[in-house]
């Protein structure tokens, strides 16, 4: 028989049929008698108390609307008896003149939503209106599915609340509850509290609820609770703020609370829900860390092709000009400013993770070790450096290069933490992660940490510490995209980077890197730059029209006929009338109608002997390495800026391995 359902509307609770049929206002199944007997007659004793200052009528449907269950304070406010109720649609308790409002209701129910504290007008049996306040919110099966609606009904006139709907609705509640006093006392708690604080009931129950609230912030939240109580009313707590929670063992994490006055014949109780939202916070940081880097990507792909134009033309003026020439320091000096914008881009491509890997299986406490000379280089003789390297540290499989870079900008950020000197350590181990943790999977690991004695950062720079061009340091002191690059590296090698910090007392920052249990070989072989020109014919496809133009000039110096088409599309208009003609095409990899992966699948298909290679500043595809040459989807592929001789001994080696 399908499951009828009963509960709250801030805490839904599943019972079958009979205990649903059997449920009264002071009647529970010998299950729950029995529960609330080891809970203590003290507590039952408080618990009544709570429910008979007020009476709520609660009501259970399907999200057809159709009702499922209907109790004591329902049947005495609207006049239905349960049994003339229960099977009816809920439409019986809507005046004619609302008919959208269950629908709306149910529909916002149905996606996972709650309505709370929606005023409006009912209808009792003997057609009279009742002004009330509705509360609704989805109740869900084991497996999670929404299978219905839990509505609290309350007259505007009067409170009510059911004393099994209480505690059952309390008990049940995924999130914590608890009810304090008009004193501040905490009188009730349910399990989820025990398990989100790390406090068993005893140690909490009489205790001012400021036990619950970091040390720092106590003496403010009395006054703020005596304003709460000085004007009662349904509310999130908080509005705006980023509101914390301490545990017994003092750690803190973020939380999500709503209060809900309940007035007693004698003073107002407080029934208080929180939710613990750290799992929420950092998806919403990972959407925006991706978003930003997605943004970032864009930026260095547009950016490359300006870099190229100018590299690929600056050359050819460094060509034509003799070696008494006066321009020739001019186009020098240029090249070197191009090249220096080129290290901007590869670090929006590493925050992006979009930079192209070599990676190797590295042995951790070898490789820091070997950069211990360099970092002297950045950091002064002020600062202590400290390295602890665990015994039978387990390899990672990383890019060593990158690895060094994060390395090396997480020094510098520690140097200029601790201008008047300190001490920098760095720690690694290897870590077993049992279960998932703050994001990080289970599995091994090899942890790296990276503390200083520094000033510390302000903890609402924190969550915005890995964004790019975010800085903490003055104007003119940093770009803003050190610790952006270390949280493309690292994520992009498949870890995971944290950092914490205290004002005054320094910052650290955690690495996690999973174990490598691959030994692959990796030859780096360099182009062939000697040779390079020829009399092919090259399709190049690229739809900025400034690149297309300037690849085109270099490889046309070297000799090659060039055919050009703006997108995959066009490229293979192209291939439908002069494939004979065409040697190699040579594409990038993100253009509009049809990208550069995309016009490779179908090169290969209809014409499989005709080599395509790419070209790109930018790739949502990983770029590989693969005996030392970069790849994507298996192509060999050239990065953008370029300079003309690289790309002909690129092209060159393309067509070679054709005739090979």
């Amino acid at each position: 028989m399908q499951p009828k359902f009963y509960g709250a509307a801030y805490f839904p609770c599943v019972l079958n049929n009979e205990a649903c049929q059997g449920a009264r206002r002071h009647e529970l199944n010998a299950d729950a008698v029995q529960a609330m007997q080891k809970d203590g007659w003290e507590r039952d004793r408080l618990l009544a108390a709570v429910v008979e200052s007020a009476e709520d009528a609660i009501i259970t449907m399907t999200l057809d609307g159709e009702i499922t269950s209907w109790n004591r304070a329902a049947e005495i406010l609207f006049g239905y008896s349960a049994r003339e109720a229960i099977g009816q649609p809920v439409d019986i308790i809507v005046p004619a003149e609302r008919p959208s409002e269950v629908s709306d209701i149910l529909a916002t129910v149905a996606k996972g939503g709650r309505v709370r504290h929606f005023e409006t007008v009912r209808k009792a049996k003997d057609g009279h209106l009742i002004e009330v306040s509705l509360s609704v919110s989805p109740v869900r099966a084991a497996d999670g599915e929404i299978i219905g609606a839990a509505k609290m009904v309350r007259e505007l006139s009067e409170q009510r609340f059911s004393e099994p709907a209480f505690q059952f609705a309390i008990e049940s509640s995924p999130g914590g509850v608890l009810v304090i006093d008009g004193t501040g006392k905490i009188n009730l708690v349910n399990a989820s509290i025990e398990r989100l604080f790390g406090y068993s009931r005893a140690e909490l129950l009489g205790q001012p609820v400021e036990i619950l609230i970091p040390t720092d912030l106590r003496d403010a939240h009395v006054k703020h609770r005596a304003n709460f109580y000085a004007s009662p009313t349904a509310r999130p707590m908080g509005i705006g703020l980023d509101l914390v929670g301490q545990r017994k063992d003092g750690s803190k994490f973020p939380i999500e609370i709503e209060l809900n006055p309940i007035r007693s014949r004698q003073a107002v109780i407080v029934m208080v829900t929180i939710h613990d939202i750290t799992e929420r916070l950092q998806l919403r940081q990972a959407q925006k860390m991706e978003a930003v880097g997605l943004l970032a990507g864009g930026v260095a792909h547009d950016f490359n092709n300006l870099l190229l134009v100018i590299l690929v033309y600056v050359e050819m003026m460094r060509d034509e000009c003799g070696a008494d020439d006066p321009r020739l320091s001019e186009v020098e000096e240029i090249i070197r400013t191009i090249e220096r914008a080129q290290v901007l881009t590869r670090q929006l491509l590493a925050f992006s993770r979009r930079q192209p890997m070599q990676p190797a299986v590295v042995d951790l406490g070898e490789a820091v070790s070997n950069i211990h000379s360099l970092l002297r280089r950045v950091v002064p003789a002020n600062i202590e450096i400290v390295t602890v390297v665990a015994e039978d540290v387990w390899p990672v499989f990383v890019d060593r290069g990158q690895l060094e870079q994060v390395v090396m900008n997480l020094a510098v950020n520690a140097r200029d933490a601790m201008p008047e000197g300190g001490r920098f350590g760095i720690e690694i181990r290897n870590v077993d992660i049992d279960h998932l943790d703050h994001g990080v999977p289970a599995g091994e690991y090899v942890e790296l940490t990276f503390a200083d004695t520094g000033s510390g950062i302000k903890p609402e720079d924190l969550d915005r510490i890995f964004e790019p061009f975010y800085t903490t340091k003055g104007r003119g002191s940093g770009t803003g995209l050190g610790l952006a690059t270390c949280y493309g590296i690292v994520t992009q090698a498949g870890g995971h980077i944290a950092v914490s910090s205290e004002l005054g007392r320094g910052t650290t920052f955690t690495v996690l890197l999973p174990r490598s249990h691959l030994t692959p070989e990796i030859a780096a072989r360099p182009l062939q730059v000697a040779h390079a020109k020829g009399r092919e014919t090259i399709l190049v496809v690229e739809d900025d029209r400034s690149a297309i133009h300037a690849a085109a000039a270099a490889l046309q110096r070297g000799g090659y006929s060039v055919v050009m088409a703006t997108n995959g599309e066009e490229a293979l208009r192209l291939l439908q009338r002069r494939a004979s003609e065409i040697d190699l095409v040579l594409s990038d990899v993100v253009m509009p109608r049809l990208g550069g992966p995309e016009l490779a699948a179908r090169v290969s298909i209809t014409y499989p002997k005709l080599p395509m290679v790419f070209m790109t500043g930018y790739s949502p595809d990983p770029i590989l390495s693969q005996g030392g040459e970069k790849r994507i989807a298996n192509r060999p592929v050239i990065l953008k800026p370029f300079r003309g001789n690289d790309l002909l001994a690129f092209v060159r080696e393309a067509l070679d391995r054709k005739e090979r």
